[in-house]
Formats: C-alpha cells, sequence, structure tokens
C-alpha cells in the first residue's frame, strides 16, 4: 500500500486531509511540522508527501528542496498544500521541486485524482525496480554459467584465469605470495574406459567437491580442463602450499567414490605447485612451473606433491 506523510502544523486541516486519504485507501503518516517530516521521510517509505507551505522549523518548499537534493533511495511525489494561489506563488512552489498543489480547503475530488496519479507512479517504480532486479539476477546468472564450468560448478578455464589474474594482483599490491596447485587425476581414461563417460563425470564432480572441503574460503578451484583441476592458494609460502596440496592429495586418494550399488572407485592425484617469485611473475610463467612439477610427480610414480621451488634444488 502507498504511504502517504502529511505535514501541517494546523491540527485541523492536518486532520481533514488524513481522513480523505484514509477513505481513499491509502495509509497516512503525520508530521507537525517540515523538520519532523523530514526525520520520518529519512526512516520511512514514503511515497506521496502533502506538506503545508508554511510551517515552523522548516516550511514546504524548503522541504521539497532538502528531499530533492537527498540521494533517497526512491522518488517521492510532493505536493504543496497552501491558501495561495497567485501565479508567481505557483510557479515559487514547482521550481522548489513540488509536483502539483492543493489549495486549501482542499477539494475531495481533487485530492483524489493528486493521490491516483502519485500511485501510479508509484506503482510503475516498483515496476521499474523490480525489472532492473530481475535483469541484475539475469546478468549474475550470465556471468555465473560464462566462467563456471557446468558439471562440476568449479570455476571453469577462463573463470579460474580471471581468478588468477585478481590474485596475482593483489600478490603485487601486498607483497604476499601467491601459489598455484595443478593437479591431474591418476589415470583417469581407465575410469572413463571400464565404468563409462557417466561414471567419469560422477567421479569429477566427487573430485571437485572434496577439493572444496579442504580449500580455505578464500583459495580458489577451478576445472582447467578434462581431468585437470587449478587451485588458487593466495598468501601461502612455497612450504605451506606443499602442506595444502598433500591435504588435497590425501583427501583425494583416501576417499573413493562409492557408486549407487556400493562399488568403490579409488582415485589418485598427481600434484605440481609453483609460487610466484622474482622467476615467476605471472601467470603463464607460473602454470609452466606447476606444470613441470607436475609432469615429474607423474615421472616419479604419481599420487604424489611435487613443488617447483624443491625441483629447483636438486
Amino acid at each position: 500500500m502507498m504511504r502517504v506523510l502529511v505535514a501541517d502544523d494546523d491540527p485541523l486541516v492536518c486532520h481533514a486531509v488524513c481522513a480523505l486519504v484514509r477513505a481513499f485507501g491509502y495509509e497516512v503518516l503525520i508530521a507537525e511540522d517540515g523538520l519532523q517530516a523530514w526525520e520520518v521521510i529519512q526512516r520511512e517509505n514514503i511515497a506521496l508527501l502533502i506538506t503545508d507551505w508554511q510551517m515552523p522549523g522548516l516550511d514546504g518548499p524548503s522541504l521539497i528542496r532538502r528531499i530533492r537534493a537527498a540521494p533517497l533511495p526512491h522518488y517521492i511525489s510532493c505536493l504543496l498544500l497552501t491558501v495561495r494561489d497567485q501565479r508567481t506563488d505557483r510557479i515559487h512552489g514547482l521550481d522548489a521541486g513540488a509536483d502539483d498543489y492543493l489549495v486549501k480547503p482542499v477539494d475531495p475530488d481533487e485530492l483524489r485524482a493528486r493521490l491516483a496519479v502519485a500511485s501510479r507512479i508509484f506503482r510503475l517504480e516498483q515496476d521499474l525496480r523490480e525489472a532492473n532486479t530481475r535483469l541484475q539476477e539475469l546478468a549474475n546468472e550470465f556471468q555465473y554459467q560464462a566462467d563456471h564450468d557446468p558439471l562440476t560448478g568449479l570455476f571453469n578455464r577462463q573463470g579460474v584465469v580471471s581468478q588468477a589474474h585478481l590474485e596475482l594482483n593483489r600478490a603485487k599490491r601486498t607483497g604476499q605470495m601467491l601459489a598455484i596447485a595443478l593437479l591431474d587425476i591418476d589415470h583417469f581414461k581407465q575410469v572413463n574406459d571400464r565404468y563409462g563417460h557417466i561414471i567419469g563425470d560422477q567421479a569429477l564432480i566427487h573430485v571437485a567437491s572434496l577439493l572444496r572441503s579442504v580449500l580455505r574460503s578464500y583459495d580458489r578451484v577451478g576445472r582447467w580442463g578434462g581431468e585437470e583441476f587449478l587451485v588458487l592458494l593466495p598468501g601461502t609460502s612455497v612450504e605451506a602450499s606443499c602442506c595444502i596440496a598433500e591435504r588435497m592429495r590425501e583427501q583425494i586418494a583416501t576417499q573413493p567414490l562409492v557408486l549407487p550399488n556400493h562399488q568403490q572407485i579409488a582415485l589418485q592425484m598427481s600434484i605440481g605447485v609453483a609460487n610466484t617469485s622474482a622467476e615467476l611473475p605471472d601467470l603463464d610463467a607460473l602454470v609452466a612451473a606447476a606444470d613441470h612439477a607436475l609432469y615429474a610427480a607423474k615421472h616419479r610414480g604419481r599420487n604424489r606433491v611435487v613443488c617447483y621451488a624443491h625441483l629447483r634444488q636438486t
């Protein structure tokens, strides 16, 4: 229901106007002067203000000017209630920001018509807000679909690359280290060949869920492609990133995929980890280093973590 604020320091006029507004089916709030009306407007959702011209503290035109200058969340229709009916007075009131005016004593039919106009504006603004909300929801949905993998719900390659650039920029600003881990499910082709691609998809969903369960709230994980995943570990040293990667590997190795027939499929992962440094300043260099470490993990027997920094020390 549209809420109407009536501001008038004359109790008799205020009572008469409020009675008419209620009779026409609107909710009414009352203010005894302009300053009190301004306080009500700041805390209540007011659609229409009916204000007397002359009031103590803050007169009608000044109140309307304050409303028009304020960053209020919605539009407030304003009617000036006055005994002044000269052309210059009307122009002065409209210049102050009033939408219209009513001459005392108020004619009920004129008031009803003005209320109907304000009600249409109120409904149109509501419809516009709802449409904008829906458009924003659709934009968010499209953005989610654009940067998330539909199977696992993780970031897709494009999404995780965008997140990686954000984290790299943050790391450069703060001077903190960023680690990335490149993960590959060992012998995943055998899972697809033996159980079929539907079970293979379930395995990917299972792995994605397990990765989420061991990562910190500010870590990011995405599906890099096929059975490969990329994890971003902000503010993480070489040793800490290797420990987190080991937790991921262990979680996958100790939590098999359980099929509806209670059959269990054991899964394992090889993981390569790289951390930002003078030699690895950008994403391409980091990914190449993590991929090199991942290759070493597979070459050493799979189901293990290899850190690029440790490779360079050997």
